[in-house]
């Protein structure tokens, strides 16, 4: 009879254990056993660190919140419509964006977000050296080592206001000309 594990099972009925009549019967069946039991432990190790230590503490994307001091101002990022006035949006760690505000009149005002190191990324070096955990997962596949600087945002348009000015017969104070 086969077992689970590949090897063959041979019957020794023994009188004081009911179970104690299996055995392996050949040395192969263990090494097979250790064989396959080596492999379920790496494949165990190996799923609890596909997640690097900044993407497990510190996530791979952040919520961000635009705002304009012109609730008719239109916002972008990437130059998708996220809303007018104010927006929350989520940015991806692994991706760059800019933001961008308009209005109708105004010249539009672009700003791109910066980002810097995450410092929680080095624990990967206690886990598995880093090798896996910071230039793989937390590097390559999610951008997690890195954060946005910022996860609020007030832009404004650049709107040309024309202040009026006043006549020559309604100064106030005298002008070279009138001395």
């Amino acid at each position: 009879m086969k077992t689970a594990f590949g090897g063959k099972f041979e019957s020794q009925p023994r009188s004081d254990n009911p179970v104690s009549h299996l055995r392996l019967a050949t040395s192969g069946g263990v090494v097979m056993l250790f064989n396959k039991l080596v492999g379920i432990v790496l494949a165990v190790a190996f799923l609890a660190n596909a997640t690097g230590c900044a993407a497990m503490f510190h996530g791979t994307s952040q919520q961000v919140a635009i705002r304009s001091n012109h609730p008719d101002a239109d916002l972008y990022v990437n130059e998708a419509y996220v809303g007018k006035g104010n927006a929350v949006t989520v940015f991806k760690k692994s991706q760059s964006y800019t933001i961008t505000v308009r209005k109708e009149g105004c010249e539009p005002f672009t700003l791109p977000a910066t980002k810097s190191f995450d410092a929680v990324t080095l624990l990967g070096v206690l886990i598995d050296f880093g090798v896996i955990s910071i230039l793989v997962v937390d590097g390559a596949a999610t951008g997690a080592w890195s954060q946005f600087d910022q996860t609020s945002y007030v832009l404004d348009p650049r709107c040309v206001t024309v202040a009026p000015v006043a006549p020559a017969a309604h100064r106030t104070t005298p002008t070279a000309s009138d001395l």
